[in-house]
């Protein structure tokens, strides 16, 4: 009996191309691999079905309603391999190195490539809706990028003059090694501490999407306040963190992600703790806060990454 011939797990490639217009593809793309962890894009669809009350009690009729993509792309934060995803999360463009939320889509198609059965889905006017961003001590660290699109096309045709680029492939940022990742100070209100387990950081852009009559796919897309939240664990040494819980104290935190290629510095100068908890940590007691970021009214800045590449010497 012969063998059928399945798609492989690892036989496949995400890629990304920026658009000018959103949800229409660049006439000659230039696509760059996005190199992730297992985690797909899926086309949403709402059902109709019909109400018609019948004797036999069958339902006669289904029929499709809008569609839209929707998924996320787990990845292993690497220093320059997801600095677009980084502009569209953050609805702007990188300045001197420095990205800050603003207020600008930034929309992009992705093309996924099945290489052992020859399948290719497009998919466009993706925008970045979501991130979970989690350091913590002997592992990698992981970002996972949640992803709006505005439709699928099912065995899409290759687009006559596109190219298709390696990201820089550089290895992701890690707490051991040369990619050391804790390495560089945790700051609490500019004071280093050395007692940070973990951190994670969250963001959600809040996107809507809207149909209108005629149209299976998405018209138009939204989004409310950039929503950035996240945690926190030291090992309990004392009572000041606490004490900032209590206080409903404005914190500043900045910590930074350092490798071989680079580091980012994520700036969040006004935090406030939301929840704590002790625990225990193996033999060790630890404190774990919540906080939400908040808008500084004299910066006006909420969240600030800031990208400082290796000079080679």
């Amino acid at each position: 009996m012969a063998m059928i011939t399945a798609a492989g797990a690892k036989q496949v490639d995400y890629w990304m191309v920026p658009e000018v217009v959103e949800g229409t593809t660049p006439a000659t793309p230039a696509f760059v691999r996005i190199p992730k962890t297992p985690g797909e894009l899926t086309l949403t669809r709402d059902s109709l079905s019909s109400n018609q009350v019948r004797n036999n009690r069958k339902t006669l009729f289904s029929g499709r309603g809008s569609e839209s993509s929707s998924g996320t792309l787990n990845t292993e934060f690497a220093y320059a391999d997801f600095d677009y995803l980084l502009q569209s999360l953050l609805f702007n463009s990188w300045v001197e190195d420095v990205l800050v939320i603003g207020a600008t889509k930034k929309p992009f198609t992705i093309e996924r490539k099945q290489s052992d059965i020859n399948t290719l889905r497009r998919y466009p006017g993706c925008l970045v809706n979501t991130l979970a961003l989690t350091a913590t001590p002997n592992a990698i660290v992981t970002a996972d990028f949640g992803i709006m699109g505005a439709s699928v096309l099912y065995n899409a045709t290759p687009i006559t003059g596109a190219t298709y680029t390696e990201p820089a492939n550089n290895d992701p940022f890690d707490s051991t090694g040369e990619n050391a990742t804790l390495t560089a100070t945790i700051l609490v209100n500019g004071v280093a501490s050395n007692a940070v387990t973990s951190v994670s950081l969250n963001m959600d852009n809040g996107i809507s999407q809207s149909h209108v009559y005629g149209q299976r796919g998405v018209a138009a897309s939204g989004s409310t306040n950039a929503a950035t939240t996240g945690s926190i664990t030291f090992l309990y040494q004392d009572e000041d963190l606490s004490q900032m819980f209590y206080d409903n104290a404005d914190i500043s935190l900045e910590f930074t992600l350092s490798g071989a290629a680079g580091a980012y510095t994520f700036l969040l100068p006004r935090i406030k703790f939301t929840s704590e908890a002790l625990a225990e940590a193996d033999a060790f007691q630890a404190l774990t806060f919540n906080f939400t970021a908040f808008e500084t009214k004299d910066t006006n800045i909420l969240l600030q990454i800031t990208r400082v590449p290796v000079v080679e010497a």
